[in-house]
This record gives structure tokens, sequence and C-alpha cells, in this order.
């Protein structure tokens, strides 16, 4: 064919006059380089792309022969941005718009062919970044639109029209003047004027879409009410993948800017996405874009608020479940970032967590190597760990060991395992069973590994002391069981004392102060709303006075002044101050509150955090000693040498023994074998809570206070104990100063 290009190429040269010729050897050409790399690279060689731009310009007027010398100009454009630029260079952009604005008003037969192969010719160049400068400069937006708005009812010139202006809308510098050219109102027109013509939809949306990369262009096209636009094609043309793909990144677009994402909520936006995944729950790559925008519209807190309720969290429970989506780690962590973004709000968390926290487990223990979804999860995780009835379900699905198996296999993910151990505190602090499970899966020895490897990262420490925290408060919970106390704390409390205390009453500076549902917390809350709700957990408490000793009540009468002493995590006392209207309400008050934390008491142990969780069940032997004893040491502390047998007889120390059985630091059984006046042993067995078992203790063994209590730990205590064995080792433990493993109990 080399021959026969180079043939046409001379003649064109040599005729340039002669119309009729022209026609048929840009005819030839256009078949000769249609899809033909080859011949469109003889053509260039040739420098075949001045000859046919001579031909448009010199016989602009004949359309007949504009339209195959055009189709000549398109096709040398074919997948060769090198030919693109040449032709624009050479003069084919300006011939191409002189041509375009000739037959603008296809007046006559064959005049819409001419405009059809012009703006396929002016899209091809548009497409290069180097030619939009030039396509500008010549005018090409205006005439472009022109020719749109001539005819109306041109279905190929129109879409072909939206085309060009969508590629030169691609560049970012463009894209502001395209609007203020009005490029917008004619687009939404055009998609308004053909709403069944998925083309041209699909050219409109390309175009908005790419106006839209400039982030102001957003707010002028919200203005113009754009968004309905969209949220019509998704209604209507449900079924057309590609437009609903697109559809979904034009709202994606949308929705970079958090004031437009507010505006997109209240329009409406979310259930037409949520309406959209419903229908396509079988198209992972739907799922993922429809996903990807509603994450970007509810990004706010504002916009999590408006769409409470719209079925949105039933919707992600569902599309976890279906077709087993949690194996897709592709769909999972689109649903992952919309839940996390959701789940801040409590009603869309208890909304979700039913359903959708066993899917959402599984995934991460199906890909317990994939960071990015591995920190999406633990991001949803430790907003869902923030409210009590959430808690309790990942508690009970086994979330602690899914969590402590990922962070096994990711020990060097060190922001991971900050994450991890965030979710893992906020579990404590919500849910009572947390701490059997953290003792069932050693993850107190697993985190603390990683915080070695990682101890210079401030992030995982600043987590792991908040962890550490969060057991302190939480560890008297531990090693409870429901074996003593099975009846709820509310309905042990006197009914009237009940009544008073979650009816609530007004006082000075803390607003309404009443008790939870669960008489566990005390409840500040504001009357007016606008400040956050401030609680005290019962469990804290140490003591309640009826004083005003404290500097917030000296000016408060004492009758009216109550104030409480709580303990912090950190072991620091505190007080609350509250202040009644009238002196009976302070009474009535005081009364109520301490029958309530004497319901709630609990004997904080001395132990290390680790030896607190060891055991559910543990075995102690306590040995109780008179004030003959401390006096006993203090003789002999010179010498630091013990007696080699010390008789308990001969030396006049009332030593007595009796094992305990804890179920935890409420309820102990015990059974004293201790020696009665006549010196036999007596052996009693009684089950009480920690209260009722010292004063046993006091009336055993006719002791006036507690103060020289010990309680030994010991593993495996039988009935039978050894009182001098334990008495000397005791003895020789005091003497080296070396503090022994036990615990002193207090009234």
């Amino acid at each position: 064919m080399h021959g026969l290009i180079q043939l046409v190429v001379t003649t064109i040269r040599g005729h340039p006059l002669d119309i009729e010729l022209l026609d048929k050897c840009c005819f030839i050409l256009s078949n000769l380089t249609l899809n033909n790399g080859d011949n469109i690279t003889q053509v260039i060689d040739l420098g075949g792309i001045g000859d046919i731009v001579g031909v448009v310009k010199r016989h602009c007027v004949v359309n007949c022969l504009s339209e195959s010398a055009l189709n000549v100009l398109v096709n040398l454009c074919h997948n060769n941005d090198g030919n693109k630029v040449l032709i624009c260079q050479s003069g084919g952009a300006k011939a191409t718009i002189q041509c375009l604005q000739q037959f603008a008003s296809c007046s006559n037969d064959g005049d819409e062919a001419v405009v059809v192969v012009a703006l396929r010719c002016l899209a091809n160049l548009a497409y290069v970044a180097d030619n939009v400068r030039a396509l500008i400069k010549d005018n090409a937006v205006a005439v472009v639109m022109d020719t749109m708005q001539k005819n109306t009812h041109q279905r190929a010139l129109i879409q072909m029209g939206v085309i060009v202006l969508g590629n030169l809308s691609s560049h970012d510098k463009v894209s502001n003047v395209m609007i203020q050219l009005g490029v917008l109102d004619l687009v939404l027109a055009v998609s308004k004027g053909y709403p069944d013509e998925i083309d041209i939809q699909k050219s409109c949306l390309g175009c908005i879409g790419n106006l839209l990369s400039e982030p102001s262009n957003a707010v002028t096209f919200l203005d113009k009410k754009g968004h309905f636009r969209v949220f019509e094609i998704m209604k209507d043309l449900v079924f057309e993948e590609s437009l609903m793909s697109l559809s979904c990144k034009v709202l994606s677009l949308l929705a970079a800017n958090r004031d437009i994402a507010n505006t997109l909520a209240e329009s409406g936006a979310c259930q037409a996405l949520s309406q959209l995944l419903d229908d396509h729950r079988k198209k992972p790559a739907i799922l993922a874009l429809g996903c990807q925008a509603l994450c970007k519209i509810i990004s706010t807190p504002d916009a999590v608020k408006m769409v409470t309720r719209q079925g949105i969290m039933e919707l992600m429970v569902n599309l976890c479940s279906d077709n087993d989506n949690w194996m897709h780690i592709d769909i999972m962590n689109e649903l992952i970032k919309v839940i996390a973004n959701c789940c801040g709000v409590e009603d869309n968390a208890q909304c979700f967590i039913h359903g959708g926290a066993v899917p959402l487990l599984k995934a991460v223990e199906a890909f317990p190597e994939n960071s990015l979804f591995l920190g999406n999860a633990a991001m949803a995780l430790s907003k869902l760990s923030l409210f009590s009835p959430c808690s309790r379900v990942l508690v009970k699905r086994g979330a602690v060991a899914v969590l402590v198996n990922s962070a096994r296999a990711n020990v060097e993910r060190k922001g991971l395992a900050a994450r991890y151990l965030r979710i893992l505190s906020n579990l404590l602090l919500t849910d009572a069973k947390t701490g059997e499970e953290l003792l069932r899966t050693h993850a107190y020895d697993v985190f603390q590994d990683i915080v070695s490897r990682h101890n210079s990262y401030e992030p995982l420490d600043k987590e792991w002391h908040e962890f550490e925290k969060a057991l302190r408060l939480k560890s008297t919970a531990f090693a409870q069981t429901h074996k003593y106390y099975t009846i709820p704390l509310r309905d042990r409390i006197d009914k009237s004392n009940l009544r008073l205390l979650t009816a609530g009453t007004i006082m000075r500076k803390h607003g309404d102060v009443r008790i939870d549902h669960s008489c566990e917390l005390l409840l500040l809350e504001d009357p007016k709303g606008k400040k956050a709700t401030k609680q005290l957990s019962l469990k804290s408490v140490r003591q309640i006075v009826n004083d005003n000793s404290q500097p917030p009540l000296r000016k408060v009468s004492k009758d009216c002044a109550i104030c409480i002493v709580s303990t912090d995590p950190n072991g620091h006392d505190f007080a609350l101050c509250l202040e009644t209207k009238t002196p009976q309400e302070c009474q009535k008050w005081v009364h109520a509150l301490q029958e309530l934390i004497r319901l709630n008491l609990y004997v904080h142990d001395k132990t290390s955090l680790q030896k607190k969780i060891l055991d559910k069940k543990k075995t102690w032997k306590l040995l109780v000693f008179a004030s003959l004893l401390k006096n006993r040491l203090q003789q002999n502390k010179n010498g630091r040498k013990a007696p080699k047998k010390l008789k308990i007889r001969s030396h006049k120390i009332q030593a007595k023994h009796f094992v305990i059985e804890s179920y935890g630091d409420e309820q102990a059984t015990f059974r004293p074998n201790a020696l009665d006046e006549k010196g036999r042993v007596t052996d009693v067995s009684k089950t009480a809570n920690w209260q009722e078992l010292l004063c046993t203790i006091k009336q055993t063994f006719h002791l006036i206070d507690t103060s020289s209590f010990i309680l030994v730990k010991k593993e495996n205590v039988g009935d039978q104990i050894n009182e001098e064995d334990e008495l000397m080792d005791l003895w020789n433990e005091l003497n080296k100063k070396k503090t022994p493993e036990c615990y002193t109990l207090k009234m």
C-alpha cells in the first residue's frame, strides 16, 4: 500500500482545487487509515497531515469534501497522542473549528454528518493536555456550545458535543473557565432533555465529573440542583451498571467538602446510595464505589445524625453477610469504612452489632496480614466498644480472642497494636466479662511483649497505660461469679431508696443528679442539655458523709452538704461535693447512697495487676495475729534472730487460722479451724460477704480491732495446717525486711 498512499498524497498536492478529485482521494485515505497503524505511519512520514489540513482550510464550504478530509484526520488520531499534537500544531484544530462554524446550523443535507465528524476530531484533539490551550484560544468551547444549542434535536451531534466538552474540562486549568461560559448549565439541560439515552447520560456524567475535579465548582453544581439530577439518573436507570458507577464517582467528588457532604445528606443522597447498593448486591464493583461515596457523605457527625434510622446499618449488616462478602477483601474494606463512620452514634452501633459482629470478626480472622483492612476494622471496633450493649455482644462473640490472635500475627505493627489496646480498654470499661476473656487468652502477656518491643513508640505506650488503668479500675469484677448474688443490685436495695435515687433531684452546681438503671453509675446531667452528662462509678466510692469540710462546701450548711469520696484508677482520692435544697432531702440521699454503696462494697487487693487476674477461683489461708505478735517482733528487732521453734502457747501468742475459698471480692466461703477456750478444735462452715467475714473473725478470736489481720496467699491449702511452720516463715520474712505476699484487711 505504500505506493498507493504516496500516489494519493501526490495527487492531493498536484490538484489542490479539484474538489471532486480531492474528495475521492480523501475518501481513499480515510479507508486506508481506518484502524491501520502502518498506513497511518506512512501518511505521517509523507507529510500528509499538512495536505489534509490544507484541503479543510481551502474547501471548508464543501460539506462532502470537508467530511472526507476530517475523517482522515480522525483516523490519524487513533491511539497516537503524538499525531494529535502534530495535527494541532499544523493548524488542524483551527481548520476544524472553522468548518464547524460553517455548518453549525445544519441547514442543508449532509451538514449534520460534517458537524459530527468535526466534533469527533475536536474530541480526539482535546484528549491531549498539550492541545487544550490552543483549542481554548481558538474559542472551541463557545463554538461547540453554539452548535449544540442550534441542534438540540440531533442526538448524535449532542452526544459528540458533550464528549468534546468533557475532554476539554478534564484539565484543571480550564474547568473554571468552562463553568463561567455556561457549560454546566448546558450539560444539565442535555441530561434532562435525553433522560432515556444511556450514551448521552454517560457523556454528561463524565463531563460533570471532570468539571467537579476542581473543588470550587462543587458549590456551583449544588446551586444549580445538579445533585438532584444525579439522584434521578440513579433511580431511573438503576440497572445500567456503567451509569451507576459514574453516578457514584460524581457523588464522591462532591462529598470531598464536609459542608457539601452535609448538604448531600440532607438532600437524600444516602437513601439514593443505599437503594443503589440494595439493587446491586451481587455487583462487587458497584458495591465498592457506592460504599466509597456513602463513606465520604457521612464523614461528619452532623451527617451521621441525619442518616440515623434510615436503614443504612441494616443494609450494611445484610451486605456483610450476603454472598459471604466478608471473604472478599475489596468489598469488606469499603463496607467497614461506612460502618466505622456510622457507629459513632449509639443507635447505629446497636443496629449493626447483633447481625454484623460475626461477619466483621470473621473478616478480621480471614485477613490477618492485611494492614489496611485491619486498621479500618480496628477503627470500627473501637467505636462499637464505646457502648455497653455492643461491647456485650462483641465479647460474647469472641472479639477479645480475635484481637489477641491478630496482635500475635502483627507484632511488628505498633500502630495496630495501639488501636487494639484501645478497643480492649473500652471493652473492659463497658462489659464485665471482658476480664474473664483476658484471662483465658493471656492478653496481658501478649500485649506486654508487643509494648516491650516498641517501648519508644509514644502512642502505643499511652494506650498501654490506659489499658492498665482500665484493668485496675475493673479488676474487682474479674473474679466475680453469679453463684451467689444472681439478683440484680436494683432488686436488693430498698424500694423507697431505689425510687429516690433513680428519680433524681436538682442539686446546685451539678444539675440533675440521679442513679442509672443498673444502679452502678451516679449521673450528673445538665437540665438544659448544653453540657455532656458526667458519671461516677459507684464501685470507686469509698465514703459518703454529711459534711461540709471540703473547700467547695465551706459556705454551705452542714445539713445540706454531701461529700462523696472516691478513688480514681491511679489510686488517688477525690471528693465530689453536692448541695441539696433542704436538710430532709440531704438526709434521705445520704442514707440511700450509703445503702447502695454497702451493697456495692468490694475489697481491693494490693497485689500486682498480673497476679490479680491469674485465677478465677482462689484458695487462701488467713493467719490472724493479735497485737502480742507485733510486740514480740518489735522486742526482737535488734537481734534479727528468730528462735529455732516458735511455740505458740509458751510465748502466749494468739495465732489462729482458717481456710477461705474465694470466688471473688464480693463473697467467700470460710472454714474456721481454731482452738476454743478449752483447747478443742472447732470447725464451722459459713458463706458470707467480706464485711460479714471480718465481723466473724473478730467474734471468733475475741479481737478488739482488725489492724493486725494478715491474709497470706497459699496454693492448694488443705484442712491440715502446721501453725508453727507458717509462723516461722512469716517471722523470717519480716526480720529480713522482705514484704510477704500478703494482704492487710481493713473494715
